[in-house]
């Protein structure tokens, strides 16, 4: 270490703040959240009385313009960085400790620096005690040391990494973009798929049927869902359905609506098993069955590929393979068609009803047959397109954190 550069505690370049405010009932207030890139912005608005904690803080870029913040519980995360004017007069709880950052150092010198392996490496050394939620006080925040050079060095270092940043985040949004541009390709192949394009060729061969969303082929009929197979609901009879006397020594696996909403095309995990006691109020269903989910998460689906209970705010759709393979992709392109029929109460969620009555763009089985090959063989190179661009923004991620890292290795 030369002699410009000090080893400090965090509480020698920062000032916590507080600046108390009780919610008034009457008043919009704007709420803040931290992104894992530092990014601090207005996340939305809420009137007073719809806010929980009436004791809240405010932030005020007049008086201190060099605020910095952070999540007690997100700061493993990235969930640390500089206020900017857009959130000035927010508020945030307690659980957002905010400081002035001091005039020894440079707001973006210690912006870059919390992005660093180093600093993330004194966060996991802080001892966190008690059984409640993982989260880092203030207190121990600020008496993590770091190494401080001139402010000179500091603005050649900050100079150097923006540069630098500039170049990771244009290939970040270049990723971005190819990884949009995939997933609408992902559509248009579904769109296709099931409007008969993707396997007729002559337009004149397609007509348009009262109240239907599309044109077909004149070979394939628009039918109702429930007349293309057997739909019916899940069964979980018992309340609580977390009831451990269902649970205990279980060995009948049991899907849920996240456990279908987590897979791709194949559900192949689960998180939970019935016993016995939890069968008799449930049901097996055929691997093979198609799984709809109707409450939380609307209208995601993927197929069984064991047997398997499933509740009641699932709808299992049977047919052959071809046609239940068919049937997932119609259902996929008409997710948000789907969710947007639903009603909202407490939670959100569609009657089986809506799905019996689903009309669907039916080709012959032969047909059926042709159409899940192409869009089999399409899915799987998009597929990998996507494994690849990942990968890409893995690479530039570590490479980005290896600049980081060599910048501040004083």
């Amino acid at each position: 270490m030369t002699d410009t550069v000090k080893k400090v505690r965090l509480a020698n370049v920062l000032k916590q703040y507080r600046i108390e405010h009780w919610i008034n009932n009457d008043t919009v207030y704007k709420q803040v959240t931290i992104t894992k890139d530092g990014n601090v912005f207005v996340r939305g608005e809420k009137r007073g009385y719809e806010i929980g904690r009436k004791r809240q803080f405010i932030i005020d870029l007049e008086k201190y313009p060099k605020t910095l913040l952070f999540i007690r519980q997100t700061i493993w995360d990235g969930g640390i960085g500089m206020a900017t004017q857009e959130v000035h007069n927010c508020i945030v709880t307690e659980n957002f400790p905010m400081f002035v950052v001091l005039e020894n150092v440079l707001p973006e010198f210690l912006h870059l620096y919390f992005r660093t392996n180093d600093f993330a490496i004194k966060l996991s050394q802080i001892k966190i005690s008690g059984s409640a939620q993982k989260a880092i006080h203030e207190r121990d925040f600020l008496d993590i040391e770091i190494n401080l050079p001139s402010l000179t060095v500091q603005k050649q270092i900050v100079e150097k990494l923006q540069k630098q940043q500039e170049t990771h985040r244009q290939a970040l949004k270049t990723i971005a973009e190819l990884k949009t541009d995939l997933k609408a390709l992902r559509q248009s192949l579904l769109q296709e798929a099931i409007s008969g394009k993707l396997t007729n060729s002559n337009s004149a061969g397609f007509v348009q049927h009262p109240n239907t969303p599309f044109p077909i082929p004149k070979h394939w009929e628009w039918k109702k869902l429930g007349e293309i197979g057997n739909l019916a609901r899940g069964k979980s009879k018992n309340r609580p359905r977390n009831d451990p006397k269902l649970f205990q020594n279980g060995i009948y696996p049991f899907v849920q609506t996240g456990d279908i909403a987590r897979a791709e095309m194949y559900v192949n995990t689960y998180s939970q098993m019935y016993n016995d006691i939890g069968l008799a109020q449930s049901k097996i269903w055929q691997k093979g069955t198609l799984c709809i989910t109707i409450a939380a998460n609307i209208a995601k689906c993927a197929i069984l590929n064991f047997e398997s209970c499933f509740p009641d705010s699932v709808v299992g759709f049977v047919s052959n393979e071809i046609t239940t393979k068919y049937i997932y992709y119609f259902i996929v392109f008409f997710e948000k068609y789907i969710d947007n029929m639903a009603t909202e109460a407490v939670q959100k969620n569609i009657n089986l009803d809506v799905l019996l009555n689903l009309k669907t763009p039916l080709p012959p089985l032969s047909e059926q047959v042709l159409i899940v090959e192409k869009v089999e063989k399409e899915m799987a190179s998009i597929s990998q397109s996507e494994k690849e661009l990942a990968s890409l923004q893995a690479d530039v991620d570590l490479y980005w954190r290896s600049v980081l890292q060599s910048a501040f290795r004083f």
